[in-house]
């Protein structure tokens, strides 16, 4: 290396903003092979939040929904719940990962617990069949 070709924390700087345009991670990694995944790992990791999220609903007394409402309750249960994690510097318990794609077990049905604590609580109860004389 000549003398003063090193980098300062500014020339750093600009290399790593040239990576990240010419889409290169750390290590001169490709983005792109982060976010690939086939059709089958993708089934799977919908199942694994389906999964999580029946799990919260069960828990938590969620009323009915469907697969839908499991598997979107296991992905923002996994995002509220990892954040929390985050937040109080608690360790990953269990993280399954599924093609380079990791998923929080735990961390989701803790989250899907909360959302679904917070959508009983901001919603009214409605009695169908009561009667009102």
């Amino acid at each position: 290396m000549e003398k003063g070709a090193e980098l300062s924390p500014a020339g750093s700087l600009i290399k790593s903003r040239r990576s990240w345009q010419e889409g290169l991670g750390p290590n001169g990694i490709s983005f792109a092979s982060f976010g690939r995944m086939t059709l089958v790992e993708l089934i799977v990791y919908l199942v694994i939040a389906g999964i999580c999220g029946a799990i919260a609903r069960a828990i938590a007394g969620g009323t009915g929904g469907g697969f839908i409402l499991s598997v979107l309750l296991g992905f923002l249960g996994a995002l509220l719940g990892t954040w929390i994690a985050r937040l109080v510097h608690l360790p990953v318990l269990l993280m399954v990962d599924v093609g380079g794609h990791p998923f929080p077990i735990v961390w989701s049905i803790l989250g899907g617990i909360v959302l679904v604590a917070i959508a009983h609580a901001l919603t009214r109860r409605t009695y169908v069949n009561r009667y009102v004389p």
